[in-house]
């Protein structure tokens, strides 16, 4: 009969020594205290993806005419790294020895994991600010008409809803998805005619709709869908609408010139030429003020600009024009169809102090331990393990990506909880760790 022994390993004794055995079964103690830690680099790696994704839906603005860049953000954690880890180590660690907290480096590992839950649980709440201000879609079953007045004229609007616009005026309107609708304008202040319109098809859930003069007299409707989303880099978003005396044929390839921070030429893409009133499509600039130069041919433009305008991070723009000499009116506005970002960017500051000074407890302290722990056989594989928690954890980021989330708060709030777990589960598994002192061997 088989003697029956403590450990599998044991059954081992006629092939290896005893202190190989001893150094594998402490391998195998410290390896299961690793099986929690991915998450920690799961939670970490969102640094570079996740955050910068979250600072594009922010203020990036410093002052007037000066602004940063979202992912401009990640250098806090480096220089937050050279400034904490001294404190620590000649600081907090002390002072925390003094009052028996966080003595041992499974109990700073601990203490280091929860708080970069907690770090997530801090992205997770201003997420939750950004959110309440993005646009918002109409009611299912109905189109959004943004519909501006591009005219010096006060507007009657009798169909398919009564509503006056006065000159120069912007009104929105949620109307059921038609299949044909009607449209119908009266001046009531100049001798312009009635100008009646009916459009098929309008199933877009955004849309703009432009009345302006074509002729001295009389109006025209020009419509095309819109959106009403942010850019992704958190730069503005700007299209023209425009009723101009200059007249864009097919021998010449011309365009507006807008002038800033950047210089971006604005071709009417949404114009049957030849033409003098049209669209363009949306074209990010770089946050800012602006003059927009009409042109007088395909390489020349007037010397004074038509007018100037702000955008701000964030926020999208309509900007509509109306040049008409034999009137002697220029006129610029500005619709904001996206309200620009509200929180500052400054407000991330918190969670990068909280899950950086979790990353000096738990990366710096877990490396120590590694290699302390490691028997001496065994050291460069317990180093390699835990490094492969890195990474398993950016596995798990791509894994997560596999779920579908309705909104960002929500998948910040995963990964706090999920986080919060596995910490709980890894202070259940260290706080029956013991600790390990190796003899020298010869």
């Amino acid at each position: 009969m088989v003697e029956k022994k403590q450990h599998w390993l044991d059954y081992a004794d006629d092939q290896y020594d005893s202190f190989l055995k001893e150094d594998i079964k402490h391998l195998s103690r410290i390896l299961i205290l690793y099986i929690p830690l991915p998450l920690f680099w799961a939670l970490f790696g969102q640094q570079g993806s996740k955050w910068v994704l979250q600072a594009t839906k922010m203020d990036c603005k410093l002052s007037r005419g000066i602004y940063i860049k979202p992912d401009h953000m990640l250098i806090v954690n480096p220089l937050l790294i050279v400034v904490l880890i001294p404190i620590f180590d000649w600081g907090i660690y002390p002072l925390l020895n003094k009052v028996n907290l966080c003595t041992t480096p499974l109990q700073r590992i601990t203490v280091g994991g929860l708080l970069s839950a907690l770090s997530f649980f801090i992205t997770a709440f201003i997420q939750l600010k950004i959110e309440a201000v993005l646009p918002q879609s109409p009611p299912e079953g109905e189109i959004e008409m943004v519909v501006i007045n591009n005219s010096p004229c006060s507007l009657e609007m009798r169909s398919p809803q009564v509503r006056n616009l006065s000159s120069f005026d912007v009104t929105s309107l949620h109307l059921p998805i038609p299949k044909t609708s009607d449209w119908s304008f009266v001046p009531t202040d100049c001798n312009a005619t009635e100008v009646k319109k009916s459009i098929e098809y309008l199933n877009e859930t955004f849309n703009s709709m432009l009345v302006t003069f074509e002729d001295d007299d009389k109006l025209v409707i020009h419509v095309s869908n819109d959106s009403r989303k942010k850019h992704k880099t958190g730069d503005s978003l700007v299209r023209l609408l425009f009723s101009i005396d200059y007249e864009f044929t097919d021998k010449e390839n011309a365009s507006f010139l807008i002038k800033g921070p950047s210089t971006l030429y604005l071709f009417p893409d949404k114009i049957i030429r030849p033409g003098r009133t049209g669209m363009t499509e949306y074209y990010s600039l770089i946050p800012g003020e602006y003059e927009l130069f009409l042109p007088l041919n395909e390489i020349d433009y007037e010397e004074e600009p038509i007018g100037k305008f702000d955008v701000d991070t964030g926020g999208s723009y309509i900007v509509f024009i109306l040049q008409n000499e034999a009137r002697n009116i220029t006129a610029l506005n500005i619709f904001i169809s996206v309200q620009s970002n509200s929180i500052h960017l400054f407000w991330q500051i918190p969670q990068y102090l909280v899950i950086t000074v979790g990353e000096v407890m738990f990366s710096i302290t877990g490396l120590d331990f590694s290699y302390s722990q490691a028997p001496s056989s065994l050291k460069s594989i317990v180093q390699a393990m835990w490094l492969l928690n890195n990474a398993i954890g950016n596995f798990l980021v791509i894994f997560f990506k596999l779920l579908e989330f309705e909104r960002y708060s929500h998948e910040f709030f995963m990964y706090a909880g999920l986080m919060t777990l596995s910490m709980g589960i890894f202070g259940i598994l260290a706080y029956f760790y013991e600790y390990a002192e190796f003899e020298e061997k010869s």
